[in-house]
C-alpha cells in the first residue's frame, strides 16, 4: 500500500487546532492542550515530524491498538516552527 501524503495539509490542521487551543483554552503551562490518538502507521509522523509528546498505548476499539500523543501549552512551539518553515496562512478575497 502506498504511503498517504499528509504533508503539508496534516501539519496545517494540527497548526490550526493548536492555535485555537492556545487562544481559547486556559490552563497551566504543562496542562494538556491537544490530545490525539494515532494508529501505528502514523506514530512516526506525530513523534518525529510534528514532535508531539508520546504518552502511552491505548485501545481505540476492541482489538485495535492506538497510541496517545499530546501537546502541552509549552510544547506547542510546533506552531512557531511550522510558521517559520511554511510562512503564515493568508485569506484570499474572492
Amino acid at each position: 500500500m502506498a504511503e498517504r501524503l499528509i504533508e503539508p495539509i496534516g501539519k496545517w490542521l494540527i497548526w490550526y487546532a493548536t492555535k485555537v487551543g492556545l487562544e481559547y483554552c486556559q490552563g497551566e503551562a504543562e496542562a494538556l492542550l491537544i490530545f490525539l490518538v494515532s494508529l501505528d502507521t502514523a506514530v512516526s509522523y506525530y513523534r518525529d515530524k510534528v514532535q508531539m509528546e508520546y504518552l502511552k498505548p491505548v485501545t481505540i476499539a476492541p482489538g485495535e491498538d492506538g497510541y496517545a500523543f499530546r501537546f502541552s501549552r509549552t510544547a506547542a512551539a510546533f506552531c512557531e516552527r511550522h510558521e517559520s518553515e511554511q510562512g503564515m496562512p493568508r485569506f484570499f478575497d474572492q
